[in-house]
């Protein structure tokens, strides 16, 4: 009995060092997964942050962009309803010359239609022309 408690304490020494070595490098792992997590959040945060400052870089380009098309946009519309209004304007001189004119001839046309009417009572002809007015042979 004592050779196979002598085995036996010689085969579990080492075995008890092995398995210390063993622990001792499964702490060793963890520890080095816990500081390659600790890295990788730090890592994360930092790809975080500049990708926050680059997405707040890239919004404020656009919205000073937007700004400034909406700024063209907005000159643009007030010179187009400039235009439009001195067209506007144009127009309405115009067709107030043309009201103008065509007033101008139905006094003009009045006056014709009175002298014509005083001239044919004058000649006693006022039935005849209106016969012939009304598509009748005058008597």
């Amino acid at each position: 009995m004592g050779l196979i408690g002598s085995v036996s304490v010689l085969i579990g020494v080492p075995v008890f060092l092995l398995n210390e070595q063993v622990e001792r490098a499964r702490d060793d792992i963890d520890a080095l997964a816990d500081d390659v997590g600790v890295r990788f959040n730090i890592l994360e945060n930092r790809i975080d942050a500049r990708f926050n400052a680059f997405d707040t870089r890239i919004d404020t380009r656009f919205n000073a962009f937007d700004n400034r098309i909406d700024t063209r946009f907005a000159e643009q519309d007030a010179k187009f309803d400039t235009r439009f209004a001195e067209q506007d304007a144009k127009f309405d001189t115009r067709f107030a010359e043309q009201d103008a004119k065509f007033d101008e001839l139905a006094k003009g046309q009045a006056e014709i239609d009175r002298k014509l009417t005083a001239l044919i009572a004058s000649l006693g002809k006022t039935d005849a022309v209106e016969a012939s007015l009304a598509g009748r042979i005058p008597p």
